[in-house]
């Protein structure tokens, strides 16, 4: 159950109910109506067998078959009956009308104070009852009393039995039971119709805001649940068109600020290439510079240290002859001077090498 749809959920809800009422009313209508029919066929055995009694004591009194025969013949025709027996009192079978009855013949012995029996079987209902002498007087004159109203207990005269056939009576219960089952199909059908008609009610508007969701899943922002139910799905529906058009909304600013960051980092992108290519030809101008710079330096280092080797030479000459002291400090101070700027230069030119990747390394 756990995995059914709404559509199954509603169905078993409303029909549950149903189916449970419908068996419970039918089958207590039905077994009431069995009860009904069966007590009613009873009532009806009992009324015919209290009628045929005394009406049977007179042939019985006088012992004539034909009379008793004509009796049994005629309540034969009654409806429902099947069989009808008269017994003397010894329980003697004095006539038939009709088939024999379905069950065998009880002994007195069963029949308790002269009173009416009634028994089931298989396929009918069978009624036994006393005929009993009314004190009724018979004579070849009639007399002022015909009924004599003395107090002597009633005598025995024999026994009716009427057998019933409970046929129609099945019949009646089963046309009952068809009903029966007639109006709860179209009870269940009805529920069931009403039931679908509600669950398609219900999954409809769903169905609509599940394919809506998926299309906002998909991306498709701007499509927008349309639910004419006005309950709890309406004011879902309106939520759900809510976030789309907040979804929609910020997708828009997003792509909005994706484009302008793109044209601005289009710029920069841009505006450094064209930085780079100055600073490329910066670059390549610098070296150039740095290039010509130190094979100036070079160039003009041999001039500078040639003249300056002259003045080392000649001062160093100098020193040779007849000078003063004051004259020889003069001359040692030019001689350290021009060391020292001789110095100097080397390094110019073992630096002006290096940027020409012409310097030769030295064990020294």
């Amino acid at each position: 159950m756990k995995d059914w749809s709404i559509n199954k959920r509603i169905l078993f809800l409303t029909l549950m109910p149903s189916i449970l009422m419908s068996l419970v009313l039918g089958i207590y209508f039905i077994s009431g109506r069995s009860s009904d029919l069966d007590k009613l066929l009873a009532d009806r055995g009992l009324s015919m067998a209290k009628q045929l009694a005394p009406t049977c004591e007179y042939g019985l009194m006088t012992g004539n078959i034909g009379i008793l025969q004509n009796i049994a013949n005629t309540m034969l025709e009654e409806q429902d009956v099947r069989s009808i027996n008269i017994y003397d009192a010894d329980l003697n079978l004095l006539t038939r009308a009709g088939p024999l009855m379905l069950n065998e013949r009880r002994t007195l012995s069963s029949i308790h104070d002269n009173q009416m029996e009634l028994r089931k079987t298989e396929g009918s209902l069978q009624i036994k009852s006393p005929v009993t002498a009314q004190n009724l007087s018979i004579s070849d004159v009639v007399s002022e009393q015909f009924f004599n109203n003395t107090s002597e207990p009633k005598a025995l005269l024999g026994w009716v039995e009427i057998e019933l056939s409970n046929t129609n009576t099945r019949l009646a219960l089963y046309q009952y039971f068809a009903n029966a089952i007639v109006v709860i199909s179209l009870i269940l059908l009805s529920c069931t119709l009403i039931a679908l008609r509600i669950g398609r009610r219900i999954t409809r508007p769903i169905n609509v805001m599940m394919t809506a969701l998926e299309d906002i899943r998909e991306g498709k922002l701007e499509s927008r649940v349309h639910v004419a139910e006005s309950s709890e799905l309406k004011e879902l529906a309106s939520g759900i068109n809510s976030i789309a058009a907040s979804m929609q909304h910020t997708n828009m600013e997003y792509q909005k600020n994706i484009e302008q960051v793109a044209r601005e980092n289009q710029e920069t992108i841009d505006e450094l290439e064209i930085r780079n290519h100055q600073l490329t030809s910066g670059k390549k101008e610098a070296m150039k510079a740095n290039r010509m710079k130190s094979e100036f330096l070079a160039n003009v280092s041999h001039e500078i240290r040639t003249p300056l080797n002259g003045i080392i030479g000649f001062s160093d000459l100098l020193a040779r002859t007849q000078i003063s002291e004051r004259q020889s400090d003069y001359l040692q101070n030019i001689l350290k001077s021009s060391k020292d700027l001789l110095s100097i230069i080397n390094d110019i030119l073992d630096l002006s090498k290096i940027d020409a990747n012409k310097l030769i390394l030295e064990n020294i």
